[in-house]
């Protein structure tokens, strides 16, 4: 295989292993984040020397963000940017630098914004949702009807998220909620 292959074959495998979800996950249970040389020798079977190269080369092309470290591990430069909510980003990180500016950043995402419909067809309920979250003092019991399909555990398990945020928070911190 030649390298211009390889490096297509690593970036595949780094694209389809590291997911945003993965790597919030990751962060948020202090393990490691991105893939390192050694992963792709165990992986793809490219020697540890050869991965090191091709992920540089995939630094170099701003494809990749490089997490210094020990080992150095590299994280795709698209999912860092949704993460980060920018679109600049420098080609390396020190490990606890990146931790500590994900870890804020995600903690200010709404977590209802990743359903496909937030800010039209599903505002109203999610606006429901949400103040029976924070309705004093534990907030209300919820039932949520429709077919099989329509996404009523995935709304649950954004409502999850949400309560989780919003137990961190205080009192005087809450959103405004807006009815319409």
């Amino acid at each position: 295989m030649d390298s211009k292959k390889k490096i297509e074959v690593v970036y595949d495998y780094i694209i389809e292993c590291l997911t945003l979800d993965q790597l919030k996950e990751n962060l948020n249970q202090n393990e490691e984040i991105g893939i390192s040389a050694y992963d792709i020798e165990m992986a793809l079977g490219i020697k540890r020397n050869n991965g090191s190269t091709l992920l540089n080369a995939l630094n170099a092309e701003n494809k990749l963000i490089k997490i210094k470290g020990k080992p150095v591990r590299f994280v795709p430069t698209s999912i860092l940017a949704l993460i980060l909510n920018t679109l600049t980003i420098k080609s390396s990180y020190q490990l606890d630098e990146l931790r500590q500016h994900m870890s804020i950043v995600i903690q200010q995402i709404d977590p209802f914004d990743t359903l496909i419909g937030s800010q039209a067809s599903l505002k109203a309920p999610i606006n429901q949702a949400k103040a029976a979250i924070i309705y004093p003092p534990n907030g209300l019991h919820t039932l949520l009807l429709g077919p099989s399909g329509v996404g009523k555990t995935t709304f649950a398990q954004c409502m999850h998220s949400f309560a989780l945020q919003e137990k961190n928070r205080t009192v005087e911190e809450l959103p405004f909620i807006h009815f319409n």
